[in-house]
């Protein structure tokens, strides 16, 4: 099973983790999108706390009324705590440049970024020129400082020379504006970027006509926010504007731009030493047709290239994306996964900021012209990178000017401005699961429910989802565990759930073995690669066998060890079910309250549950009432070791005249029980006349009780990333 294409996003926004789900089932329904009927994997973030919790997760339909229909799921795949251990870490994905050994498959497929909702603070704008903020001033962030430089005065229709600095004070508040000194040259669509110890302006445009190859650099300390005084460097191998700019260190890369219908190839890349740029070297070439208005970025040793637009005025998904060699030389473009909504920056250095590990494009323009609220973000590790993922963030469709501040508790707040406000929100770590759930022949337009259930766990070791402050467009479905009543909506909450269709693209990324076609995988597998497609792990999963505990559920050898009280049970063929030849048939004797059937008794001193786990059960079974009867329950009688009756577990339903019902129960034994009886049960009275038949009648334990086999391995590699073993962690 590979990637697939997205097909259902998350709104965004508004992030938030669930609390444990030791206590609750949850549930998230979505709507099957027009044109696909058919899913192949689900992402959804899970942190896991202490030693995590194996996870049951279902593609469930609806019961018309909002609800999942959990006993008929149409596919099942159990995910074992220890791939939450090893896939992801607690706070996220492991920093790009950092030793990933405590956690070598926490690779940035399995790890994003998430943002909180955005609050809405007042504060004073840079002002670029008599007439107070100006238009596509390029900001660059570094340190706690964002710096705006030149942009464009719409009153007048001049460039503007102007360049303030903002301080992040903390606590998500930006300082009002301090001037620098100004730009000897004014300019708008300006690339610019800050190195250890410089500010970098190139390229741009003086007039609305005009593009120049004219280069800037200024000194500038990112611990008091002062910038320096201007000097012009070598000049750019060509003049452009709408070109863009990264740093690394003492190196800066230009990229793109365009001049009049030419638009600029080449990365040119320049070492600032003691504020002087002494040449521009042409880099490795990106490839695909020249672009301008990129999205570019540094996150840890790698330069990522996203998005762009050609002269015709297509616009690009591509992402590229080059380790940074030590000496700040790059080492050759890698294609990246493509950006799930195509974009381009509205002014250079624009829609993008960073984290320490990843690049976030806020908005942008998208085809036509047309601004976009998108989300996109890419996580990265000293690996590589991971694949885009969409959430819609903006309130209002934009391209916008986007800073990103760190904390000192590992989150970010990354911050809009806007003319007279800014609009913070806080950026944590989100380990993503990856679950494969491959189901075809689904109904466009129908609800279906991605049904989630811990297994085991405690007041320490447990497993929380990630959440969104908006529905997707229904919300997040939560009930208490193994019971049947009605669930409730965490309004207005959803969880970030995206769902992908079976487009084979990218890697292989799961093995999904279902040899008996019943939709539960007895297998499971998940690969882990790096940014290059190497492989560096892979989890197994392997479900332990869940057979029914009772003998002959299906009456085909006749009715023993079925007894009958008030009552007699007999095999039939009248009625059958499932291709079955026979069914049991239950004839109630008259005149007593009730009448029922009873499996042997079944012994619960089993090692399969997962130790510490509570022994729930299901009884499921298929049944049919010529005359309907009102008072029906599958029930189980439960006994102590001493074989003595201790109490009943019962749900009374009613079964419809003449047809087939299937009924399923999650019914917890007491803490005493040693042994259960199925017992189908027929209350109120049942006359002669109100035959019960009885086909497939089981009792198992609940859906994730027994827990699987699983194991993860990492693969060893020399020097010359050739594979010389596997670590078994």
């Amino acid at each position: 099973m590979y990637a697939g294409n997205a097909i259902v996003t998350p709104y965004g926004g508004g992030f938030l983790w669930s609390a444990s789900a030791t206590l609750n089932d949850h549930s998230q329904p979505f709507t099957m999108p027009a044109g696909h009927t058919a899913i192949g994997r689900i992402t959804v973030p899970i942190l896991a706390t202490g030693g995590a919790a194996d996870l049951v997760v279902s593609l469930c339909p609806d019961d018309g009324s909002g609800n999942p229909v959990i006993t008929s799921p149409l596919a099942t795949t159990t995910i074992p705590a220890d791939w939450f251990l090893n896939l992801s870490t607690v706070t996220g994905v492991v920093g790009a440049g950092e030793d990933t050994t405590a956690a070598p498959l926490a690779a940035p497929s399995f790890n994003s970024t998430a943002l909180t909702n955005t609050v809405t603070k007042n504060w004073n704008v840079p002002a670029v020129g008599p007439n107070g903020a100006g238009a596509y001033s390029a900001p660059v962030t570094s340190g706690n400082y964002a710096v705006f430089l030149g942009g464009y005065d719409a009153t007048n229709a001049t460039a503007e020379s102007a360049v303030a600095t903002v301080q992040y004070l903390g606590n998500q508040n930006l300082s009002g504006p301090t001037l620098q000194p100004s730009l000897p040259q004014a300019l708008y669509f300006a690339a610019a970027a800050a190195t250890s110890g410089a500010i970098v302006v190139a390229g741009g445009q003086p007039t609305t006509t005009t593009t120049t190859a004219n280069v800037w650099v200024a000194s500038w300390n990112n611990q008091t926010g002062q910038v320096g005084a201007w000097s012009k460097q070598t000049s750019l191998p060509v003049s452009v504007g709408q070109n863009t700019m990264a740093a690394y260190g003492d190196t800066v890369y230009m990229i793109g731009g365009i001049s009049g219908s030419t638009v600029n190839p080449n990365v040119y890349t320049a070492t600032v030493s003691n504020g002087q740029i002494g040449s521009w070297t042409v880099g490795p070439p990106l490839p695909g047709p020249p672009l301008f208005a990129q999205c570019a970025a540094v996150v840890g040793n790698w330069l990522i290239v996203a998005g762009g637009q050609d002269q015709p005025g297509n616009v690009y998904a591509t992402t590229y994306y080059s380790a940074i060699n030590a000496d700040g030389m790059l080492s050759g473009w890698r294609i990246g996964p493509n950006l799930p909504v195509p974009v381009y920056q509205g002014s250079p250095q624009w829609d993008v900021t960073v984290t320490d590990t990843a690049m976030i494009i806020v908005g942008g323009v998208t085809a036509g012209a047309t601004d976009t609220s998108a989300l996109q973000i890419l996580e990265t590790s000293a690996a590589g990178v991971g694949a885009w993922q969409q959430q819609n963030y903006l309130n209002t469709p934009a391209y916008t000017q986007v800073l990103a501040f760190p904390e000192s508790d590992a989150t970010w707040t990354v911050i809009v401005p806007s003319n007279s406000q800014f609009f913070p929100a806080s950026a944590y770590k989100m380990p993503l699961a990856s679950v494969p759930l491959p189901v075809s022949g689904l109904t466009a337009g129908a609800k279906y429910h991605v049904y989630l259930h811990q297994v085991g766990g405690d007041s320490s070791n447990f497993l929380q989802f990630g959440l969104e402050g908006s529905a997707l467009p229904d919300g997040f479905l939560f009930r208490p565990v193994y019971t049947t009543g009605a669930w409730s909506t965490d309004a207005p909450t959803a969880a970030v759930m995206a769902v992908f269709d079976q487009t084979a693209t990218g890697p292989l990324l799961h093995i999904w073995e279902d040899p008996s076609s019943i939709g539960t995988a007895p297998r499971a597998t998940t690969m882990v690669y790096d940014g290059g497609g190497k492989l560096l792990g892979l989890c197994e999963a392997t479900a332990m066998s869940n057979e029914a505990l009772n003998s002959n559920p299906t009456f085909t050898s006749g009715v023993s060890p079925w007894t009958a009280t008030n009552g007699a049970i007999t095999q039939s063929n009248a009625q059958t079910h499932g291709g079955l030849p026979f069914s049991g048939l239950l004839t109630p004797a008259g005149g007593s309250a009730q009448a029922y059937a009873s499996s042997e008794l079944l012994s619960l001193e089993t090692s399969n549950p997962a130790p510490g786990t509570p022994h729930w059960l299901t009884p499921a079974g298929w049944f049919y009432s010529p005359t309907g009867w009102a008072s029906f329950s599958l029930s189980v009688n439960w006994f102590d070791a001493g074989r003595n009756y201790l109490s009943t577990s019962s749900n009374t339903v009613t079964l419809p005249a003449a047809t087939w019902t299937n009924i399923s129960n999650a019914f917890q034994a007491p803490t005493t029980a040693a042994y259960a009886s199925l017992v189908p049960t027929e209350s109120g009275s049942p006359a002669a006349s109100n035959l019960l038949y009885l086909s497939n009648v089981t009792l198992t334990y609940a859906p994730g009780v027994v827990r699987p086999l699983s194991s993860v391995t990492a693969v060893d590699y020399n020097a010359a990333s050739q594979p010389v073993g596997t670590t078994q962690l």
